[in-house]
């Protein structure tokens, strides 16, 4: 085949379509057969590819085309092709929407709708993958039924005699101290009632699930690196240089001196003091206006007097005015763990002093020695002390007795504290013998030089250490000097990039093994910054490594690999998981770690496969760091639930996975301890909420029951008053043939709506527990007839035996019938009525009914008295005869 490379700049792919002639393009003597170019230069040079019939499109790493909305598979979709062929690793990585995607792209009349392939395949399968529902074997066979014809698999499983083996290993790490610190803060940010409303699945939840996303993601920086969120920089105080202040010989002979006069020694530190206060007011408004040393004091909120009484009134005014000042801004200072910084600093080991010096006691001249005047340049020492020219010693004997110190450790405060702004000491230089010699004896006194060079005999040895070819060592106060001097600035040591990740500490001791046993290693993480934190530590640890990531040009990608490939000193290539999983071989290594995982585990699968391939001699090891109890060990698990989703889809077989919280976000947030425990705490304040609010609810409607109960009562008896019909006696047990005459209103039942108590039965009623009668009602008692209504002017009349009691006489009967409650009141146990003529019941009714009523009794427009008493004499008997039906008779 004649191939054509199709690639560079736009000039150079320029002089390539040249070749592109339609006259010999699809003969034997073409130019060219096949075309190789990458994915993005289709989509640049889309225009010029469309112009060319293609026979046939390969489309290596088809993964790319998942997404059936992005731009390069709608382009790749309208070119003119006979075939078209995938190649693939992972057809499925998250949904079975990309597995439509690819397949529509290959044959888009036969799979053209995504709604229907969706119903079929795609709804059961993820749900079965999450562990909602069970999937149906028909409908997965028939699955694989249809895409047998569109694909050609060839697994691991077919070569494996020709691969080595691999093996996986989790490696749990644990949080440090500020791991843990961050972590907790983090947690404390997260509302209870913002995953609530995420896993409702509302709008509003929507946008909360996006925000809990990012909190996801501070995690895992959490997880990886606490220095993902806050580098450790380099830090230094604010200094304050210091100004000579010329002070007279004689001023000093008369007054500094501890043997002179205390009222000059007052003088000369009051009124001649630099820090008086006139003295600081006229340096502040000088007339010619140049710089001022006490400018500083507008910053301070501090008046002249203010500081001329803090330096003039002693020691104690001073602590106390610095108290107050910290204690008003609270300051915070900077303290380290004596452990951390025994690695970082070796000189601890010397077991030095609990105390720290803050400057040299005494010192000797510049001009005292040759070595000083060729090495110092300070212009304003030198000439101060230009006239002492011979080396000062003391003029005391030396002592008999030996006085050395005991060693200790140094606490850790005094390394780890750091003060914003710091100022050179006040130092007294003088031109005067004798004033020097004073000096040297207030510093150089047999306990004082003890005190800071350990013994005496090092204090001399430590003054003139160019005497000596082999100086003796430091001892007392000097001896836990840093080897840079005593400083205030502070540089953060690499030993505690290494220990301030759980991880990385576990990585460090795996890497030193490996590198010992001769492997060789490939390390993927997803974030490039802490890829620059790697590549801090692998320059720390001199250990050889190449990094590739998203940045690296492709040409600069073929050259890395190359030189990984063939050099075998390098040790480490540190990849990103996108950048660096995909079309490279990199089978040189047999060691593969990763940092962290990829929410898609085929990405991760990828990766690995860039060691564990054909070529692959050696065994390979995958190693993978998560941080135990963290929100890493989670989203392991939602990988390995998607990974599910591919093998019962491709290989058919039917995997359970693990049961796992259907909601993503959520269920990564709530797996934590004390979240849950947080959530169980709020569900159960919602539990005793809703039954308190059950409870008003219950004894809202009882109040309510009970008022109308009231109200109907009362308007049965106002009904009664209306009407003008006295309420029926009540029968005894020697009248029991007696008949009750009643109005219309309160006999038909058609007449008003009935009462939902006028439905039930009066056995019903009578049943143990039910509510018991009033013996105090006076209101009429109800019949009600479903089956067979009475007329508009019935007027039944009942008999009942003497010695049948009422209760009885309600059993037995259906729900719905017999006698019931009255309208407004309870039931009443009664005796039978007595017994009077239909005649009588007729000429009663005919006389009520002459006028008009009232209430919700309706008129009568019948023409006479007669005719209406003939029509009640009917009714009535029709009323006897559903009276009998039930068990009741009625006397002639």
């Amino acid at each position: 085949f004649k191939v054509l490379p199709y690639w560079g700049n736009p000039h150079d792919r320029k002089v390539i379509r040249k070749f592109w002639s339609q006259k010999t393009l699809f003969t034997q003597d073409a130019p060219f057969h096949v075309v190789i170019t990458s994915y993005q230069l289709v989509v640049q040079d889309v225009k010029y590819f469309q112009r060319v019939k293609w026979q046939y499109m390969v489309l290596d790493e088809a993964q790319a085309l998942k997404s059936s909305t992005s731009v390069r598979w709608k382009i790749l979709l309208q070119f003119q092709c006979r075939n078209r062929l995938l190649l693939t690793g992972t057809p499925i990585q998250n949904t079975m929407a990309e597995l439509w995607a690819l397949l529509h792209f290959i044959m888009p009349t036969l799979f053209d709708s995504h709604e229907e392939f969706n119903e079929w395949f795609s709804k059961d399968i993820e749900s079965h993958a999450e562990n909602k529902s069970v999937i149906d074997e028909n409908q997965l066979s028939r699955l694989h039924m249809i895409l047998k014809p569109f694909m050609l698999r060839r697994i691991k499983k077919d070569v494996e005699n020709e691969l080595s083996d691999k093996i996986e290993v989790l490696v749990y790490c644990h949080l440090n101290s500020r791991q843990r610190l961050l972590y907790q803060g983090l947690k404390n940010k997260i509302s209870i009632e913002d995953l609530l409303q995420s896993s409702m699945g509302t709008q509003l939840a929507h946008t909360t699930t996006s925000s809990l996303m990012n909190l996801v993601m501070q995690f895992r920086k959490v997880c990886n690196h606490p220095d993902l969120f806050e580098r450790q920089e380099t830090r230094s105080p604010f200094f304050f240089p210091t100004e000579v202040y010329p002070v007279p010989k004689l001023v000093y002979r008369e007054c500094l001196p501890a043997s002179c006069n205390p009222y000059k020694r007052k003088l000369l530190l009051s009124t001649l003091s630099p820090f008086a206060a006139e003295h600081i007011h006229s340096s502040l408004f000088h007339a010619k206006g140049s710089n001022s040393s006490f400018s500083f004091l507008r910053f301070v909120d501090t008046s002249p007097a203010e500081l001329s009484n803090l330096m003039l009134q002693g020691l104690l005014v001073r602590w106390l005015a610095v108290f107050l000042a910290m204690k008003a801004s609270y300051r915070l200072q900077y303290e380290q763990a004596w452990p951390d910084q025994v690695a970082c600093a070796p000189y601890l080991h010397s077991r030095a002093l609990l105390l720290s010096p803050q400057r040299v006691t005494s010192m000797p001249s510049v001009e005292s020695s040759p070595v000083l005047q060729e090495l110092v340049f300070t212009a304003h020492t030198s000439h101060v002390l230009s006239h002492v020219r011979q080396a000062v010693r003391s003029r005391r004997a030396a002592s008999t007795v030996l006085r050395e110190c005991q060693r200790s450790d140094v606490p850790s405060f005094l390394l780890g504290y750091l003060p914003k702004v710091v100022s050179g000491f006040r130092q007294w230089h003088c031109v005067d013998r004798s004033a020097e010699f004073e000096r040297l004896e207030a510093g150089g006194a047999v306990e004082q030089q003890a005190l800071l060079f350990g013994s005496p005999v090092r204090a001399v040895q430590a003054r003139r250490p160019h005497d000596s070819f082999f100086p003796s060592p430091l001892a007392g106060l000097h001896a836990i000097a840093p080897l840079h001097g005593w400083s205030f600035i502070r540089i953060p040591d690499k030993e505690t990039l290494i220990t301030d990740s759980g991880k990385l500490y576990a990585l460090d001791c795996l890497l030193c093994r490996l590198k010992m046993q001769g492997h060789r290693v490939l390390i993927y993480s997803q974030m490039t910054r802490m890829i620059d934190l790697l590549e801090e530590y692998m320059v720390y640890r001199n250990h050889t490594y190449i990094r590739l990531d998203g940045s690296s040009k492709i040409s600069e990608r073929r050259d890395m690999v190359a030189d990984f490939q063939t050099r075998s000193d390098i040790f480490v290539f540190l990849l990103s998981t996108r950048a660096g999983g995909l079309g490279i071989n990199l089978t040189a290594a047999d060691t593969v770690i990763f940092y962290d995982s990829d929410w898609n585990p085929t990405v991760d699968q990828q990766a690995m496969d860039r060691a564990h391939r054909l070529g692959q001699t050696k065994q390979v090891t995958v190693y993978r760091l998560i941080c135990k109890g963290t929100i890493e060990e989670r989203i392991l698990q939602r990988a390995k639930e998607k990974s599910e989703i591919q093998k019962m889809v491709i290989s058919g077989s039917n995997f359970k996975p693990d049961a796992l919280k259907p909601k993503e976000v959520v269920s990564l947030l709530l797996d934590d301890e004390e979240l849950e425990k947080k959530l169980r705490m709020r569900q159960e304040e919602k539990k005793q909420q809703e039954e308190v609010s059950r409870a008003k609810e219950r004894k809202r409607k009882r109040d309510k029951y009970a008022e109308k109960q009231q109200v109907g009562e009362g308007y049965g008896k106002r009904m009664r008053l209306e009407i003008g019909v006295a309420p029926p006696s009540l029968p005894s047990a020697d009248n029991s043939n007696t008949s009750a005459e009643w109005d219309e209103c309160y006999v038909s039942v058609d007449s008003a709506q009935p009462s939902p108590y006028s439905e039930m039965s009066l056995g019903s009623e009578l049943q143990p527990g039910s509510i018991p009668p009033d013996e105090s009602s006076n209101d009429m008692l109800v019949i009600v007839d479903d089956g067979a209504p009475a007329s508009h002017c019935s007027t039944p009349t009942r008999s009942v035996a003497a010695d049948q009691p009422l209760e009885n006489a309600g059993r037995g009967l259906p729900k719905g019938r017999g006698l019931a409650r009255s309208r407004g009141g309870r039931s009443r146990q009664s005796e039978a009525p007595t017994t009077t003529t239909i005649a009588a019941i007729g000429a009663a009714f005919a006389a009520a009914t002459a006028g008009p009523t009232r209430g919700r009794g309706r008129k009568s427009t019948t023409g006479s008295a007669a005719a209406m008493a003939g029509a009640m004499a009917g009714a009535a008997a029709a009323s006897a005869a559903a009276y009998a039906a039930y068990g009741y008779s009625v006397s002639k």
